[in-house]
């Protein structure tokens, strides 16, 4: 992913250094376990050479080094494998240093995916962390708005033509249900993936304990998988791929909302835009929910990369490469991608205006034919068929569609159906509360779930 949609903590995981960086944690953890099972000669000496190698390996100016670009060099100019240029630096300096107790057992008995995929379960938990951290903040955030807005009358809209009045806070409460059901999902997803296999070439264990993989694994803060081929199964990297379109799709959802309320003809809402900030180069009166779309434009993104996360489950036998190449790119953008979303929204949520007067005035704009469907049950109480109730009602509407600078809804209701209905039971049909009576239940599940 560019830098311009890169956050610092995130885009550090996928960086070449920190890649190489887990790499060498995961092979000095190898031989930490071989040393833990009595597997090495001169065991004292292999781990006397490894903590000094692990000390050598930290800090500002490490004498074991990573270099990115030198690796790099290598692959391209001798290996052509990413993992044994790898090896091969990491080695050269080991054996400058005079580690010759160590040397033999660097990558000892193991295949490149002991190493590649162990390391990337590693980054990509400490990613899900910080999403989680995220989503945590976006849902708290959402929160605090929804019931800051809960009693604020609102006009529902379906098909995107006004239908009955609902609240803002009532529509902020239906995208917190989804971001925490799909939270829950999301650490399940991490739980799915902390896993990592040391079980060799085509993951027999032919050639290395099994039970080093377990050493390892804890280590590093993970489960050995219970079975696994040359790589780990990638329907746990699908998993996460989907996890992030899906969130992406519901921050899209929430965006896309937004951006709706925020057109000029119904100005409900409207993203921060402060003194200083141009909405266009040539018409200086634009504000624009810019942040609102990017979060849109995102979100395609990560409902691209879906397909390419679900065909890396398929591989011929026990390894191939067609999932490699196209994770280096799909699992770093959806990581990047999610987390730059989560908080740029967050704080678009924090900030954002609510223009409840004109609310208001969307709510009147019908002279109250969103209450239609009062009224018909109001007759049908009386006695009325329903479906006449249904079509005498439907009828005063067209009234108002076909002369719309004549009498509101409102006042044909006063005019035509008195004697069918009192003037209370009139009044009772346009008082939006009545919609409105039963939203604090609604909040009140939240409130028990909290508890």
């Amino acid at each position: 992913m560019i830098p311009r949609y890169t956050r610092k903590e995130m885009g550090k995981l996928w960086s070449d250094y920190f890649r190489f960086q887990t790499w060498l944690k995961v092979e000095f953890a190898v031989i930490f376990a071989k040393l833990v099972l009595g597997l090495v000669k001169n065991p004292k000496e292999v781990e006397a050479e490894l903590k000094k190698a692990k000390r050598l390996s930290r800090g500002k100016n490490p004498k074991i080094k990573i270099d990115p670009a030198a690796i790099d060099e290598i692959e391209s100019k001798v290996t052509k494998h990413d993992v044994m240029a790898f090896v091969r630096f990491i080695t050269e300096q080991l054996k400058a240093l005079g580690f010759k107790h160590l040397l033999p057992l660097f990558h000892q008995g193991l295949t490149s995916y002991d190493i590649v995929d162990t390391a990337l379960s590693c980054v990509l938990i400490k990613a899900i962390d910080i999403i989680i951290a995220d989503l945590h903040e976006l849902i708290s955030v959402m929160k605090q708005k929804a019931w800051q807005f809960q009693k604020t009358i609102q006009i529902g809209r379906t098909h995107g033509i006004q239908a009955e009045p609902i609240t803002f806070g009532f529509k902020l409460l239906g995208y917190v249900d989804q971001l925490e059901r799909n939270l829950l999902l999301l650490k399940q997803c991490r739980k799915n993936l902390a896993v990592g296999k040391i079980s060799g070439a085509v993951g027999t264990y032919a050639n290395i304990n099994p039970e080093i993989e377990k050493l390892v694994c804890k280590q590093l803060g993970l489960k050995a998988a219970k079975i696994s081929s040359q790589i780990l199964a990638r329907d746990r990297h699908a998993f996460f791929v989907c996890m992030m379109a899906i969130i992406g799709s519901i921050l899209d959802g929430i965006s896309t909302e937004l951006r709706n309320l925020q057109r000029t003809e119904i100005g409900e809402v409207e993203e921060e835009f402060v003194r200083g900030q141009k909405g266009s180069s040539a018409m200086p009166h634009k504000r624009n929910p810019i942040g609102l779309e990017n979060a849109c434009s995102q979100a395609r993104i990560l409902r691209g990369n879906v397909i390419p996360g679900l065909e890396n489950i398929i591989t011929w036998h026990e390894r191939d490469l067609t999932n490699s190449a196209n994770e280096r790119v799909i699992l770093a953008d959806c990581a990047v991608i999610m987390d730059y979303c989560l908080v740029r929204l967050t704080g678009i949520i924090k900030k954002l205006t609510v223009n409840e007067r004109r609310m208001q005035k969307n709510l009147d704009l019908t002279g109250g034919m969103v209450f239609s469907q009062k009224v018909m049950l109001a007759l049908t109480k009386k006695g009325m068929p329903r479906e006449e109730a249904h079509t005498l009602v439907q009828n005063l509407c067209w009234e108002c569609y076909d002369d719309p600078d004549g009498l509101t809804f409102k006042r044909r209701v006063e005019k035509q159906l008195y004697g069918k209905l009192s003037p209370k039971q009139i009044a009772a049909c346009f008082d939006p509360r009545q919609d409105l009576k039963n939203i604090p239940i609604i909040f009140s599940r939240f409130r028990q779930e909290a508890a």
